[in-house]
């Protein structure tokens, strides 16, 4: 079976009332996550590792760390346009009264200003389990998948085959992470006048004593619902393309 090497996309938007103000952020997230994936992945065979055995050793936490690192500005300052809901609260008595934040920048320089560098990471801890538990979902069950529906005899799944396995690995990865995901938004929604959450913990004990242990699985059937097509093509592409790139390297 080829080798799988894949970027995970990035978290399921929350419901946004500025879409037009926060677009560029996403696209941010996929470069960054696309570039860490690729480049420091401990080796591009992913897929035969899982095979032979998950290792999930010092070597990916390091990896989602740094993607933390990376990703968890953005991250923040794009919660925190998507969910603001009126203009800043000292002018709000102002007709001509603008948004607390007006576009990517400003709302990082906002933050920053208001509650430090570390306002920038709120809510990393979620985001690096969410990622570390996600991403081995998505390559395990991806590979499992294609073991199990890949035919005796064949050494490559089809194309039908890596349609279905990378449909469901995504599902499946998103079912994982979706808990971690809304309890990384509370978190950075958490603005510096509010400090409603002391940490993860207290994030979670609080979201499921008040409304239950559901709340952790909000937007869960969105979150499935997009992830199942979006992989599908995300796979095909990735094992187009390595397929493509093996067939010319071996006619030199």
């Amino acid at each position: 079976m080829s080798e799988a090497r894949v970027a995970a996309f990035p978290a399921a938007a929350q419901a946004s009332l500025q879409e037009r103000q926060s677009v560029g952020l996403p696209c941010q997230d996929s470069l960054k996550i696309s570039g860490v994936l690729l480049g420091s992945d401990a080796g591009w065979q992913t897929c035969r590792i899982l095979r032979q055995g998950p290792r999930l050793g010092p070597g990916a936490v390091s990896h989602k760390q740094m993607r933390v690192v990376l990703t968890n500005p953005s991250e923040v300052a794009k919660v925190r346009m998507q969910t603001q809901r009126n203009p800043c609260p000292s002018s709000t008595h102002q007709p001509d009264s603008k948004p607390k934040y007006r576009g990517s920048l400003h709302c990082l320089k906002v933050i920053i200003k208001e509650e430090g560098f570390g306002g920038l990471y709120k809510g990393c801890s979620a985001l690096l389990c969410r990622d570390c538990s996600a991403s081995a979902m998505y390559f395990l069950s991806y590979s499992v998948l294609c073991d199990w529906l890949t035919p005796d005899g064949r050494n490559k799944p089809g194309f039908l085959v890596v349609l279905l396995s990378g449909g469901f690995a995504g599902v499946l990865a998103w079912g994982l992470a979706t808990p971690m995901d809304v309890i990384k938004s509370r978190m950075q929604i958490d603005e510096s006048d509010q400090h409603k959450y002391k940490g993860l913990i207290h994030c979670v004990r609080e979201s499921v004593r008040k409304e239950g242990a559901k709340v952790l699985f909000k937007g869960l059937g969105l979150n499935c619902i997009r992830a199942f097509p979006v992989n599908m093509v995300v796979f095909v592409t990735y094992e187009g393309v390595l397929r493509f790139t093996d067939h010319y390297i071996n006619k030199k």
